[in-house]
């Protein structure tokens, strides 16, 4: 009889709260300042991306 996957995920969970919060952290500092936002489309007119939203994404991308 198998028995249940018992895994721990808190290792992963601590890992992605770290990030979600470090990723936060950058983008409210980046927004707080009057800096041009950078605001442009990804692969639609509607679908719109920040210079501070690919600056997150850079950063989480290292992080990992």
């Amino acid at each position: 009889m198998p028995t249940p996957d018992r895994t721990d995920h808190s290792e992963l969970r601590n890992l992605a709260e770290t990030l979600a919060r470090g990723a936060g952290a950058l983008t409210v500092r980046l927004r707080a300042g009057d800096a041009d936002l950078g605001v442009g489309a990804k692969s639609t007119p509607t679908d719109v991306v920040t210079e501070v939203d690919r600056a997150a994404e850079r950063w989480l991308t290292e992080q990992l």
